[in-house]
């Protein structure tokens, strides 16, 4: 078992989502891909996106991120992991740039044990790709395991690893995500990168648990202009959306959470400062795991909204996001009606839902006996 950090862990949360956890991965979901949109070289390109399931995400099944559902899976004998993901990988050879990750931390030990990882290098190394790139949680980055990688691809391939950022607002990484992350972590994790001839993709959450529109696009806002003024390279805004054994499902069904709309997304790439636009993508369109119910719009404008959102990420022109805000649709004004509808601050509806949480999932009974430490630290959390 990896050495966790769990300083920022809302232990509510994580006792939430160990019971609520029903989902187990099939066996023909612990390899595949998929591919993302993004500009490359000046050009479109659909980036493989390849992913496996080892153990699964550590944190996940502690109980965090309670979107997520990465962390269920099963250990891979080594050879079987190594030989599966390289029949994925040769399909790509001679493509320029390529995406490969675990469901959790490449840089986790307990999941991808360093002799695993420098073959999986190795074979990308093989496949001549101009540019590779991963992803971890902060705190697995040592200089050491960068070092060995990079050792691997040759200091010409450019290199890039995704951070889980999610929120800069310290309240809402602990008591809407259960993130269990310290903005120090990833300020140390971006210099290491840095240090180590290593690019940063910082990962940000759009409208996480419990927040509503209106607050999904301020926080996804202050997220993207902390992450870049913090050094990241590139920022990747990750479309929440409703997936089997996560709380966020649960919150769904009981009309207390719902996707974001690509209202909110397209306010959010519109409030960024011009020059960041180039360096900024999308995704959660797809997933390695079955989206229950995705982010979008109505049914009748959602399929042209997101086909201009992908062409923005294919170009980086601003055009296509003015063509999407100005796209006449009825669900726009009630998207309006709803972020400038006065309600309840986040922090005292969060307290009720973490009433019917708590009740609902551990009875009534545990509920009474907990409900002052639970809400108590929940008010005066800063």
């Amino acid at each position: 078992m990896a050495n966790l950090n769990c300083a920022e862990q809302n232990r509510f949360l994580s006792r939430v989502k160990r019971e609520i956890v029903k989902y187990s991965i099939s066996s023909e979901d612990l390899f595949g891909y998929y591919t993302v949109p993004i500009r490359y070289e000046g050009l479109p390109y659909d980036l493989p996106f390849v992913y496996f399931v080892n153990r699964g995400c550590a944190y996940d099944r502690m109980g965090a991120c309670i979107e997520c559902n990465f962390g269920r899976g099963q250990r891979v004998p080594d050879e079987q992991l190594i030989a599966q993901l390289g029949k994925i990988i040769t399909q790509f050879y001679g493509w320029p740039a390529i995406y490969v990750t675990p469901s959790g931390s490449m840089f986790d030990d307990s999941e991808v044990p360093e002799h695993v990882r420098l073959e999986i290098f190795r074979l990308l190394r093989a496949g001549n790709f101009k540019f590779v790139a991963t992803e971890s949680r902060a705190e697995f980055l040592t200089q050491s395991k960068i070092h060995a990688v990079r050792e691997v691809l040759g200091d010409d391939v450019e290199f890039e690893i995704g951070l889980g950022l999610e929120s800069v607002n310290g309240w809402v990484r602990r008591n809407c995500i259960n993130k269990m992350l310290s903005l120090d972590s990833v300020v140390t994790a971006i210099e290491l990168c840095h240090q180590c001839d290593v690019e940063v993709y910082a990962h940000v959450l759009i409208k996480p648990p419990f927040l509503n529109e209106f607050e999904a696009v301020e926080d996804a806002v202050k997220t993207a202009t902390w992450a870049f003024e913090h050094g990241v390279d590139r920022l990747g805004f990750a479309l929440t959306n409703i997936k089997a054994g996560t709380v966020t499902r649960w919150l769904a069904i009981h009309g207390i959470y719902q996707p974001p709309t690509y209202w909110s997304v397209l306010q959010i790439l519109l409030s960024l400062r011009p020059e960041w636009l180039s360096r900024v993508g999308l995704f959660g369109f797809d997933s390695a795991v079955s989206i229950e119910k995705p982010a979008g719009n109505c049914p009748s404008c959602s399929p042209h909204i997101r086909s201009l959102l992908q062409t923005f990420c294919y170009t980086k022109d601003v055009q296509y996001l003015r063509q999407a805000e100005a796209y006449p649709c009825q669900c726009k004004y009630a998207w309006l009606d709803e972020v400038r509808r006065p309600c309840l601050p986040l922090r005292h509806r969060v307290v009720r839902y973490y009433e019917e949480l708590g009740r609902d999932f551990l009875g009534d009974k545990w509920w009474e006996s907990n409900r002052n430490s639970v809400l108590t630290d929940l008010l005066e959390d800063g």
